[in-house]
Parts: structure tokens; C-alpha cells; sequence
């Protein structure tokens, strides 16, 4: 696999991840609106969201030292 097609996957992971934080955000929300739901079921999914930032944020991590390796 070349350093650019890596590249790639890496942007195509990063941009579903965030897609996934923006929906998992969106239902949040409308589940905090919804006063039948528990308490418990919004910090999993709370808990949910934040995995998935701390996986952008690894990639993005990852991407950086690419990108500082190939200068």
C-alpha cells in the first residue's frame, strides 16, 4: 500500500468517525429532550460519543506523524 493510498483510508476513517460523533451528538439530544429516557442510557451513549473523538483524535494523530516522517 502506498503512502498516499494510506493517507486516504486514514481521511476516509477520520470523515466517518466524525459523521458518527455528528449523529451520535444529534440523538443525544433529542434523547436528553425526551424526559422517559434514563439517565443511564445517556451516559452510554455520552460515553459512546467520547471513544469515538478519542479515535478521531488518534488518527488525526497518526496522520501528523505520517506527515512529519515523509519530510
Amino acid at each position: 500500500m502506498s503512502s498516499n493510498t494510506a493517507s486516504v483510508s486514514f481521511y476516509t476513517r477520520l470523515e466517518t468517525l466524525k459523521k458518527k460523533h455528528a449523529m451520535l451528538d444529534r440523538y443525544i439530544a433529542k434523547q436528553q429532550r425526551d424526559p422517559s429516557t434514563a439517565d443511564f442510557y445517556i451516559k452510554q451513549l455520552k460515553r459512546q460519543k467520547l471513544l469515538l473523538k478519542d479515535q478521531m483524535e488518534d488518527l488525526m494523530g497518526q496522520l501528523r506523524r505520517k506527515s512529519a516522517n515523509a519530510l
